[in-house]
């Protein structure tokens, strides 16, 4: 009876023991399977921050007029945008992957390009920021121009692995900027052909312009007086007046006074000598600066 009392009450123990241990294991896979749920939410919600950033990422990508292009440390294009591939022609699919020399690349400029990119990019990596113009081609041909902004391209831990590239199309830039410099050649060409003297100067009353008449007139060649003040063309007691007739005239609303409306003024030739003169003044728009002729 005693050795079966014993048996029961080793069993029992036993049963208790594996009791606690079940317990134990049981509570311990309760800890694991909170932590793991607390870091599987944790993840979620990690995974939808990063899907909002990289979605707000895109719609300011997408939604910007540049071009975007990344490309890696052996300059294949890994990434590019809906601007990109609408700028130059070409799908998402052709564009990705692509290296040097690009498909939008012109033919004839290849080498050139590609010393240059060698070159700029090294310069990127250095930290120099990169800006130039460069000439594009589409698959039919037509050919457009480009301002080009490289940057570092880097991850996370701030090591690069790669550059970035904004493409802006600025033809039409171009050519406004074309037209308008040829427009002012041609008034340039035009007023050193006037028979009279003609004298242009920006807003700081700095000349831009002496034609061959002035030249006769003052006694000085237009390379000694463009970019000097006008002052240095009038007496000293005249300038101060002088200088507030033009302020005065650039506050006014009409663009020009008639050439029955000259005032008699006094010049100042080179050498000192001062001799009477007329004059009339007219305003000019040009480039967001008033040009007082």
């Amino acid at each position: 009876i005693t050795e079966r009392k014993r048996a029961e009450r080793t069993q029992l123990e036993a049963h208790d023991l594996l009791e606690q241990r079940v317990l134990q294991r049981t509570k311990e896979l309760d800890g694991a399977n909170r932590q793991l749920q607390e870091e599987l939410e944790e993840r979620l919600r990690t995974q939808g921050a990063l899907a909002e950033e990289n979605a707000f990422r895109q719609a300011i990508e997408e939604s910007t007029g540049a071009g975007i292009t990344a490309i890696n440390l052996d300059l294949e294009v890994i990434h590019v945008n809906r601007a990109f591939c609408e700028l130059v022609g070409l799908s998402a699919a052709e564009v990705l992957g692509s290296t040097p020399p690009y498909p939008w690349w012109p033919p004839e400029l290849v080498e050139t390009y590609l010393t240059q990119s060698t070159d700029l990019l090294s310069e990127a990596r250095a930290g120099v920021d990169i800006q130039l113009d460069r000439y594009f081609q589409r698959p039919d041909g037509t050919r457009f121009d480009v301002l080009l902004q490289a940057s570092i391209l880097s991850d996370r831990g701030q090591h690069q692995i790669g550059w970035l590239w904004h493409t802006h199309d600025v033809t039409v830039r171009n050519k406004t900027a074309q037209a308008l410099h040829s427009s002012q050649e041609r008034l340039a060409r035009t007023l050193a052909l006037t028979p009279e003297a003609v004298i242009s100067v920006d807003e700081d009353h700095c000349i831009t312009l002496f034609n061959l008449w002035a030249e006769d007139v003052f006694g000085y060649s237009a390379n000694e007086v463009i970019g000097q003040h006008l002052d240095m063309l009038l007496p000293e007691s005249a300038r101060a007046v002088h200088r507030g007739h033009i302020s005065n005239f650039g506050k006014e609303a009409a663009h020009s006074r008639s050439m029955g409306q000259r005032s008699e003024i006094s010049g100042v030739r080179k050498g000192g000598i001062e001799f009477p003169a007329e004059a009339s003044i007219m305003k000019l728009g040009l480039n967001g600066e008033t040009v007082y002729t």
